[in-house]
């Protein structure tokens, strides 16, 4: 949250205000709806840990953004990512988005899973950048569909 309070994703309301990462710089974001939500659904669920010890839990088709051959910024869907090849985005301990290479993977079942939308369609999830979206190929593309809500 903004006030550096943590929350649970699935108590996320419309109109909190969080941190977001807009892909060059973290800013101050809010939730407009949850896209897809289920407290007691089951999911597959990637949990990746990073060099830098951070880790996030998501469904295999959750769209995250990782570091490309090139530097850039690209979105894949989290069931593709690899280890020694992928790097996720991460706040650092000094405030900073960096890049931190993910080191394990594992899949598990989980019991419930939310999907907030944000006007940046990012969220950071325990320090970690995450695309808001899921089941689509393009971030980019999930947006453009978004942008009558937002």
């Amino acid at each position: 949250m903004i006030d550096g309070r943590r929350q649970k994703i699935g108590r996320l309301r419309t109109g909190d205000k969080f941190t977001a990462f807009d892909g060059t710089n973290l800013t101050t974001d809010e939730m407009i709806l949850m896209l897809d939500q289920s407290a007691f659904g089951e999911a597959v669920f990637y949990t990746f840990q990073t060099k830098s010890n951070h880790m996030i839990s998501l469904t295999g088709q959750h769209l995250m953004p990782v570091q490309s051959s090139t530097g850039t910024i690209i979105y894949i869907p989290a069931e593709q990512v690899e280890v020694g090849r992928d790097s996720l985005y991460v706040l650092s301990d000094d405030g900073i988005v960096i890049v931190s290479p993910v080191i394990q993977i594992s899949i598990e079942t989980k019991m419930g899973y939310f999907a907030p939308l944000t006007m940046s369609g990012t969220i950071l999830i325990n320090n970690v950048v995450a695309s808001c979206f899921s089941h689509i190929h393009s971030h980019s593309l999930g947006q453009l569909v978004m942008a009558p809500i937002r």
